[in-house]
């Protein structure tokens, strides 16, 4: 889990100086400096929360505000156009009364191996006579990748392979 609180405040304050009137995708566009129409005609560009998330992608806001919508910090208005408005939870958030916390999937760092050339063929050689075999594509049997660990590791039992 990472702690998003402070991301959390800056989209519930920012929901706050618009009046809780506006839906998500405007909200994502004030937060990310977008130079939109409608974020001029509103003068939204003037608020102290214009541009605070700059750096992420308005797709990246968007998530994050659907995320803060699932878990009850803020409710979508039931209308034709929805508007989001803070909960309860949210105003404890931007109070400093609660924290928020997301689940983020790590990511593996792609690690160069040390590989043997030789072994690497070898290894394809024996997985092009499989692939033949049973009348498949080389990469359905393992992809190179796959070879290339083996190459790196050397697993010398089958559970070891497995690993």
């Amino acid at each position: 889990t990472t702690d998003i609180t402070i991301l959390a405040q800056q989209v519930f304050s920012c929901i706050k100086r618009m009046g809780e009137r506006f839906g998500k995708v405007l909200i994502a566009k004030v937060l990310t400096g977008s130079a939109d129409q409608k974020v001029k005609d509103w003068r939204f560009e003037e608020l102290s929360t214009y541009g605070l998330m700059k750096d992420a992608s308005q797709k990246d806001v968007l998530q994050l505000i659907d995320y803060l919508t699932a878990e009850k910090y803020l409710q979508p208005t039931d209308s034709q156009f929805p508007s989001l408005k803070l909960t309860d939870r949210a105003i404890s958030v931007l109070r400093g009364e609660l924290k928020v916390e997301r689940k983020q999937a790590k990511r593996a760092e792609k690690v160069k191996m040390d590989v043997s050339s030789d072994l690497f063929e070898k290894l394809r050689e024996v997985r092009r006579e499989l692939a033949a075999k049973h009348k498949v594509p080389p990469y359905i049997i393992f992809s190179d990748e796959t070879l290339r660990e083996m190459c790196a590791f050397m697993p010398q039992t089958e559970d070891a392979l497995l690993e």
